[in-house]
C-alpha cells in the first residue's frame, strides 16, 4: 500500500495528533528503509517495538482528547485502537522467530490502519468536532507528553 495522498488527509485540525499522524507515518517509511536496506533482525525488531510504543503512546493522547471534547464515538473509537493494538502484537510475536517477512507485513498493517483509521475514523471525529464547534485550544486538554515529544530516530 502507497502512502501518496495519506499526507492530505493526516490533518483534522488537533496539531498534537495530527503531529503523531505524521510521525507514525514517517516512523512506517523508516520501517520500509530498514527493511529494503537489510538492516539486521535486531533493527528491525526495535523499529517495530519503537512503532507499537508510539502508536499506543498516541492512542492514549487521542482518546484523552475526545473524552474531554466529550466525543460520543469514544469508545466505539477505542475499540478500534484495542483491535489495531492488538493485531501489531500479534504480528510483531512473528518478529520473535526470525522472520524478514513478518516485519514487512508489519509496516504494511500499520499503513493500511493510516490509511484506513483516517479515512473513517479520524475524519468522522473532525467532522464532528468541526459540527460542534469544538477546538482543541477551548479545551482543558494537557495531554502528557506523548509520540510528538519523543525523537524517532534510524538504530
Amino acid at each position: 500500500m502507497d502512502e501518496v495522498g495519506v499526507r492530505d488527509r493526516l490533518t483534522f485540525g488537533i496539531p498534537r495528533l495530527d503531529s503523531q499522524h505524521e510521525q507514525l507515518l514517517q516512523l512506517v517509511r523508516q520501517m520500509r528503509e530498514a527493511d529494503a536496506g537489510g538492516k539486521s533482525l535486531c533493527e528491525l525488531r526495535l523499529l517495530a517495538a519503537t512503532l507499537t510504543l508510539h502508536t499506543r503512546m498516541h492512542f492514549m493522547d487521542e482518546e484523552m482528547f475526545m473524552e474531554g471534547a466529550g466525543y460520543p464515538g469514544l469508545e466505539a473509537h477505542r475499540r478500534r485502537h484495542a483491535e489495531f493494538t492488538e493485531g501489531l502484537l500479534r504480528l510483531q510475536s512473528g518478529l520473535l522467530s526470525t522472520s524478514r517477512s513478518q516485519f514487512a507485513r508489519i509496516v504494511e498493517y500499520e499503513l493500511g490502519w493510516i490509511h484506513q483509521h483516517l479515512e473513517d475514523e479520524d475524519n468522522e471525529l473532525g467532522r464532528w468536532l468541526e459540527e460542534n464547534k469544538i477546538f482543541a485550544e477551548s479545551l482543558d486538554w494537557e495531554a502528557p507528553p506523548g509520540p510528538g515529544s519523543i525523537p524517532i530516530s534510524s538504530p
